[in-house]
């Protein structure tokens, strides 16, 4: 991977990119996710891949809408409180006032909702594949190791095909890596 200049932090970019990134991303917390390493790892270069997996497995941990969790620790880590109430708002503020327009003229868009429906039909894979393409690079973040292969797989076939909470598969994970951790010491899992 090349190395990411670091762009100065601000909580007014920050913000500013929060902001951009709930307005124009489609498809949910877990679209956002990808569009968010870009833009904080990648381009800002404000965080490590490392703590962006971090920020994400805690924001998966916490309750609550996913992005909203993941953008407030995200805040708070970069900018203390007043980081995690601006990243807050900024993830927030776009969905909200989206929704607002749409209630207030659900009445007159409800005749209209068929042209949505289609575009939905090519959106929605798209929005899949970006969503792959995130898991892919978050995958080579972590390492290849067998244990970390066959925890992938066992999690992958408990969420996809058992529907096993993906809450309860990250708390099964966290024991694991607390057991594991104080068998080995402090090495690799």
């Amino acid at each position: 991977m090349q190395e990411t200049k670091r762009a100065p932090k601000s909580r007014g970019r920050m913000f500013l990119s929060l902001l951009k990134i709930g307005t124009f991303t489609i498809g949910g917390g877990y679209a956002m996710i990808p569009i968010m390493q870009t833009e904080f790892v990648q381009r800002l270069g404000w965080l490590e891949e490392e703590e962006f997996i971090d920020i994400i497995t805690l924001a998966q941990a916490a309750p609550g809408a996913m992005v909203i969790n993941l953008s407030v620790y995200l805040g708070h880590m970069l900018f203390g409180f007043w980081g995690a109430a601006l990243a807050l708002v900024g993830s927030a503020l776009p969905s909200f006032l989206i929704m607002g327009v749409i209630a207030l003229f659900f009445a007159q868009l409800k005749e209209r909702f068929s042209i949505v429906e289609r575009m939905f039909v090519a959106v929605k894979p798209v929005v899949a594949g970006i969503i792959f393409a995130a898991a892919v690079r978050m995958v080579d973040n972590v390492g290849a190791t067998w244990l970390n292969c066959l925890l992938l797989l066992a999690t992958v076939a408990a969420v996809a095909a058992l529907g096993v909470s993906p809450i309860l598969c990250i708390a099964a994970g966290g024991a694991l890596g607390i057991l594991l951790m104080r068998e080995r010491g402090k090495g690799d899992v």
